[in-house]
């Protein structure tokens, strides 16, 4: 099945299209100002209940070892360490955590926060497809053929004919969320695990909204049902991981730290995030951030979408997962060339510029110039009709 939408743009057939191939910027982590309190248990702090059970991800200087597991242990908190990232999922009282950075068993200890997909169902045509120039680009020789492709998104219907033969392994990042269900600490038992299974290339792992099958035929849909019905890669490979129709960072960086520790990292070059928040001040100490440089690193070409909230050029409202300068920033455009009502702004002026800022001391992004924080390229992004799964009510 196929449904049209409006699309907060993916930008995979820019790294597709040049045949996968991709620069990233490789800068080191910074560091964030010194406080009394850390940034992240701040947060945690701040929004966290001072009774009952807290999830939170901990943050240490190395990936945690069974010592460092042992000292949070100590403090009362249940641990589910990541193998790849310096990262563990805990559960306790807030008072365990603030103790847990007190004493130096972690470096921060950030919030269990919840994102949102980018999407939204208004339907016009099909006209931003072709607007992409793909069909000549296909023509050319440039099908994604030897590129995997990780979409990190709410799942895919791989039993789709146009997806069938590209999914090579569609993975459920199993937990409280992934059953459309907010974490609930007061309900783990040994530990606040997520657990990553393979369902197999032929499963159905977006069990209820249909975004991530609709972004997975946007990139490699191969035309089976039609001609028409085919994506910006057709023959790409495809590795979903579904983090769930209500996604947290526990998800997310169990995806990512999964990814992290297979072989090759299942061969995977470029990774889809269609997903996020709004805008934030940059912080690269999040473990999002922390878990896209990590696969950076790796040599993955990570690509997020710049978000959908900047109707009305409403100031600072870059998605803040994509400020990061190590992965690559898409805004949606129309079909001729403008920035998309919807798609979201970065900044003109910052320290970059030698330009004064205005009496209120605030710019959006209207018009070509940009500044620090912005979308790094823009793509049609407006009305795609993709793959859908039978049940699918959210698409792209």
């Amino acid at each position: 099945m196929r449904r049209p939408s409006k699309l907060a743009v993916t930008g995979i057939a820019f790294l597709l299209l040049a045949g996968g191939s991709a620069v990233a910027l490789a800068q080191p982590l910074g560091t964030a100002p010194a406080t009394s309190t850390p940034r992240g248990l701040a947060s945690l702090v701040a929004h966290a209940s001072t009774t009952g059970n807290v999830v939170g991800i901990a943050e240490t200087s190395t990936v945690p070892s069974a010592t460092d597991v042992a000292r949070l242990q100590a403090l009362g908190l249940k641990v589910s360490a990541m193998r790849q990232l310096p990262l563990a999922v805990v559960t306790g009282p807030l008072s365990a955590m603030r103790a847990a950075v007190a004493t130096g068993a972690a470096t921060d200890v950030y919030p269990n926060e919840q994102y949102h997909y980018m999407a939204d169902s208004a339907v016009r045509d099909r006209a931003s497809a072709d607007a992409m120039g793909t069909a000549a680009a296909r023509a050319a020789g440039y099908t994604g053929k030897g590129v995997t492709v990780g979409v990190v998104d709410s799942g895919c219907d791989a039993r789709h004919p146009d997806l069938a033969q590209r999914v090579v392994h569609n993975f459920s990042v199993v937990g409280p969320e992934y059953l459309n269900q907010p974490p609930d600490p007061q309900k783990y038992n040994d530990s606040p695990a997520t657990v990553v299974v393979d369902q197999g290339r032929g499963s159905n792992t977006d069990v209820l909204g249909g975004h991530g099958t609709h972004v997975a035929g946007i990139i490699a849909a191969d035309g089976h049902t039609s001609p028409d019905h085919i994506g910006v890669a057709p023959d790409a490979h495809l590795v979903c991981y579904a983090i769930g129709e209500v996604l947290f960072t526990t998800t997310v960086v169990s995806a990512y730290d999964h990814m992290l520790d297979q072989p090759g990292m299942l061969g995977i070059k470029v990774i889809n995030n269609s997903w996020g928040n709004n805008w934030q001040q940059f912080d690269p100490n999040d473990p999002v951030n922390v878990a896209t440089k990590a696969v950076t690193d790796r040599g993955a070409q990570v690509v997020f979408a710049a978000g959908n909230a900047g109707s009305g050029n409403w100031e600072g409202s870059l998605n803040e997962f994509s400020q990061a300068p190590w992965l690559l920033s898409v805004a949606s455009e129309t079909v001729d060339h403008h920035r998309s009502d919807f798609s979201s702004n970065g900044l003109i002026f910052d320290n970059s510029l030698p330009v004064a800022l205005p009496a209120n001391g605030h710019n959006t992004f209207d018009g070509d110039r940009v500044g620090l924080y912005h979308p790094d390229v823009m793509a049609p992004g407006e009305d795609f009709s993709s793959c859908c799964n039978p049940f699918g009510t959210v698409t792209g």
